[in-house]
């Protein structure tokens, strides 16, 4: 099956270190949880081990634009194909953004993100993966900076009902000259996945930066997804990421369609007035 994805989302990323570079609008409807799940065209961003429960083929383009903070703006632009055809050997995606980000008392940075993602089952339900990752950042009239870094993840999903996720992102050494707000930080997420009856799905992730957290703090990310009827399902979801110290929750809807598939959410900062986001995309599968 070949899928074409539109994002028109607006989705909430740490203003202040990189562990996966985008969350995409269905887990940005549950609190930003996902290393668990395997939900089509945003999979790969979250956890490289599920590219394997991907369709056979499947394509996205995607487009977001809000505020997280007080006078942060960010905005992207990108593209994701994805490989999962009948006998690979291994499966695979690829990922490239676009983004403009604009920090309080900081310049503006514009920068071009390329992700390859690889993925394979080792065992029944058991997968493991990878992603290689470049980040070219520009300081609009001031210096660029590269980063080179992977990611390691595993996947395991021993009934329809249940998954478990483990994803260590950004495990290259990285420069400490890279100003924080840009830097890649080395981040550990654990996920879990039920599906309690057809009509409840919950999920939970858990997850900690291992450098520059003197205090171990955590990120707290959960969601719950109500089938209410054949094609309309609703979400709820909350974030909280102490180390940041910003809380979110957020809501989302879905009309999965015999053809048409849509997603809407709407995420709150709960600690800034001004930071609520929104995001919609469109899958329309060709065949």
């Amino acid at each position: 099956m070949l899928s074409f994805v539109v994002f028109f989302s607006l989705t909430y990323i740490s203003a202040s270190s990189y562990a996966q570079y985008l969350t995409g609008p269905v887990a940005s409807g549950l609190g930003g949880a996902g290393r668990a799940a395997v939900d089509e065209g945003e999979l790969i961003l979250l956890n490289p081990a599920a590219v394997v429960h991907a369709t056979a083929f499947s394509s996205a383009i995607f487009y977001e634009d809000g505020y997280l903070d007080k006078n942060t703006h960010d905005r992207a632009t990108g593209v994701n194909l994805v490989d999962n055809s009948e006998g690979l050997f291994i499966s695979g995606g690829y990922t490239y953004i676009n983004r403009r980000r604009t920090f309080d008392q900081i310049a503006t940075r514009e920068e071009n993100y390329h992700q390859v993602s690889l993925g394979k089952f080792v065992a029944k339900h058991f997968s493991v993966g990878a992603a290689i990752t470049y980040l070219d950042s520009n300081i609009i009239g001031g210096r660029s900076f590269d980063q080179l870094d992977y990611s390691l993840a595993v996947h395991y999903n021993p009934d329809p009902d249940t998954g478990f996720g483990l994803v260590v992102y950004n495990l290259a050494a990285h420069n400490k000259n890279i100003q924080a707000e840009i830097l890649n930080r080395n981040v550990i997420s654990l996920g879990v996945h039920y599906m309690y009856m057809p009509q409840f799905r919950f999920r939970f992730d858990l997850s900690k930066q291992t450098e520059e957290n003197p205090d171990k703090k955590f990120r707290y990310q959960m969601g719950l997804e109500s089938h209410v009827s054949k094609f309309l399902t609703t979400r709820i979801g909350y974030d909280s990421n102490n180390l940041a110290d910003r809380r979110a929750y957020t809501l989302g809807l879905c009309f999965d369609g015999p053809r048409l598939k849509a997603d809407y959410f709407y995420s709150k900062n709960i600690d800034y007035n001004g930071g609520a986001m929104h995001g919609v995309d469109l899958r329309l599968p060709f065949w």
